[in-house]
């Protein structure tokens, strides 16, 4: 959104960028141990470019402890702010962009457990390709990961959307 050639934040008086998508060069390290990689990135799907970008991701997740750390947390508190900063102006517009839920398919545990109670291994991204060859526990783990990430964007949005009935 916000390379040179975009400049999707012009015209506006105030941007916030909650940095660290997927491949946002935000954090330098310290980088993820293989032991990491191998638990969110099934052996079966790791190519270099799929591994390379895996690591940039982890990197940038790494601090991202409590569910209010996600993006999709930080993209709607953000919102509420500037609405209770801004809630004086006659005239506002407010622009919001989650990008979640986009992969990686992040997601706090108990999201997951919502749609996979079982222990299949974690896969948090789409696969872009025939998945005839995928194990059903893979897609399963996906379905669940995807989904709980969708719930938690319904729940963040739910806040915004509450805020917005009492400002």
């Amino acid at each position: 959104m916000f390379k040179s050639s975009k400049n999707f934040h012009r015209g506006f008086n105030e941007w916030i960028w909650i940095r660290g998508y997927e491949a946002d060069n935000y954090k330098s390290g310290p980088l993820p141990k293989k032991d990491e990689i191998d638990y969110w990135l099934p052996k079966e799907l790791q190519t270099e470019t799929y591994v390379r970008f895996f690591t940039r991701c982890l990197m940038n997740m790494y601090g991202r402890d409590k569910e209010e750390d996600y993006f999709v947390a930080n993209v709607m508190r953000e919102a509420v702010r500037w609405l209770e900063h801004n809630v004086d102006k006659e005239k506002k517009f407010l622009l919001i962009e989650s990008w979640s839920p986009h992969e990686p398919w992040f997601v706090p545990k108990y999201y997951r457990d919502i749609y996979c109670d079982e222990s299949y291994p974690q896969q948090v991204l789409s696969l872009y390709r025939d998945v005839s060859d995928v194990s059903p526990e893979l897609i399963k783990s996906t379905q669940a990961n995807y989904s709980g990430l969708v719930t938690m964007c319904d729940k963040w949005f739910g806040y915004l959307y509450m805020k917005l009935l009492l400002i």
